[in-house]
């Protein structure tokens, strides 16, 4: 299933971003601060579809019945799991390194993309 037949992709672009302007808003100009807070934007975008991709191949992909194909949904899972990880740590480090303890901004940002991604989610998909 496709990723926009599963969020509600007008109504979450437009909250996306109006967030992300908002938090814009809090960088009073600072030029590094812009460049980590769209860069943890980016970040959260590539994160979230991951997240769906994610929550789907678990809830609503059969069961394999054989062992192969287990593991190979496993490794599938996994390899997400990773990949969300490793995004998120690496804009976090780069975040931490450019502007240091103003990184909470861009952080405060991502929790409030969860949410608006939560709220966007399609329930019949």
């Amino acid at each position: 299933m496709l990723l926009k037949e599963k969020i509600n992709l007008p109504k979450y672009i437009i909250l996306s971003l109006a967030a992300t302007l908002i938090f814009l808003g809090f960088s009073y100009g600072d030029r590094r601060l812009i460049y980590v807070i769209l860069s943890v934007y980016l970040a959260t975008l590539i994160n979230q579809a991951l997240l769906v991709a994610l929550i789907w191949s678990i809830i609503f992909t059969d069961t394999p019945k054989t062992r192969a194909l287990r593991i190979k949904r496993l490794i599938k899972i996994t390899s997400y799991l990773l990949s969300k990880v490793i995004i998120l740590v690496l804009a976090i480090i780069a975040g931490v390194h450019f502007v240091g303890d103003k990184i909470i901004i861009a952080l405060l940002n991502y929790i409030v993309q969860i949410v608006l991604l939560g709220l966007c989610l399609r329930r019949k998909a």
